[in-house]
C-alpha cells in the first residue's frame, strides 16, 4: 500500500479497488491507514468505496487517515466526499476525535476546515479536545488548535472530568506543557 506502481499494476491487471478482507475493510482502508496519500488517490480515482467498514472497529478509510495514516490522506478523503462524522464501532468516535487522539495537527486542521464538530462526544461523553488532553499525541499545538477552533474548554465527559482533570492524569513529557495552556484558559479550575 505504499507503492502506487503496484497499487497501478494490480488495477491494471483487474485487481478488484472494493474487494473486502475480514480485518479493515479492504485497499482503501489499508492504504488510508498504513499506506501513502499517493495510493489513496489512485485508489479513490478507480472508484473505490469511501465509506466501507472494518468488520473489527467499524473504523472507515477516513478514519483510518486520521488517527494513523498519512495525513496527507485526510483532504483527498474529504474532497472524494467522505463523511467527516462518521462515528466508529468501539467508541462511537469522529475522525476529528481520532486525529486529536493519535493523529496529525495537519488531519485535525482539514478536517476542521471541511466542517467537522469540534465538540462532538463520543459514547463515553469525550470531546475531540479531552482526547487531546488526555493521550500522549497530544500536544500544545493540538490543544491550542482546538480552543482556536471553539472547543468547549470547560465540558466533562460521562464521569465528570474535563480537559485538564485528564490533562493532568498524564506522565508524559507533553504533560506539563498541556497543563500550563489549560489552567491559563481555565484560571477557576482547581481540578
Amino acid at each position: 500500500s505504499k507503492k502506487p506502481r503496484a497499487v497501478m499494476m494490480l488495477i491494471d491487471a483487474g485487481a478488484d479497488v472494493n474487494a473486502r478482507d475480514l480485518v479493515i475493510g479492504g485497499p482503501l482502508a489499508w492504504s488510508a491507514g498504513f499506506g501513502s496519500a499517493e495510493c489513496v488517490q489512485i485508489l479513490v480515482d478507480n472508484g473505490a468505496e469511501l465509506e466501507t467498514l472494518g468488520t473489527a472497529t467499524g473504523y472507515t478509510p477516513l478514519v483510518w487517515a486520521a488517527g494513523f495514516g498519512d495525513a496527507a490522506s485526510v483532504p483527498i478523503l474529504i474532497d472524494a466526499g467522505a463523511n467527516i462524522e462518521v462515528r466508529d464501532g468501539v467508541d462511537g468516535a469522529t475522525p476529528l476525535m481520532h486525529a486529536s487522539r493519535t493523529g496529525k495537527l495537519s488531519s485535525m486542521q482539514a478536517l476542521v476546515a471541511a466542517g467537522a464538530d469540534v465538540n462532538a462526544r463520543d459514547r463515553n461523553g469525550k470531546t475531540p479536545l479531552m482526547l487531546a488532553c488526555e493521550h500522549n499525541s497530544g500536544d500544545v499545538a493540538k490543544v491550542q488548535f482546538l480552543i482556536d477552533s471553539g472547543a468547549d474548554v470547560s465540558a466533562v465527559d460521562s464521569t465528570g472530568r474535563g480537559p485538564l482533570d485528564m490533562a493532568r492524569h498524564r506522565t508524559d513529557t507533553r504533560a506539563e506543557a498541556v497543563i500550563e495552556l489549560l489552567e491559563k484558559k481555565i484560571p477557576a479550575a482547581d481540578g
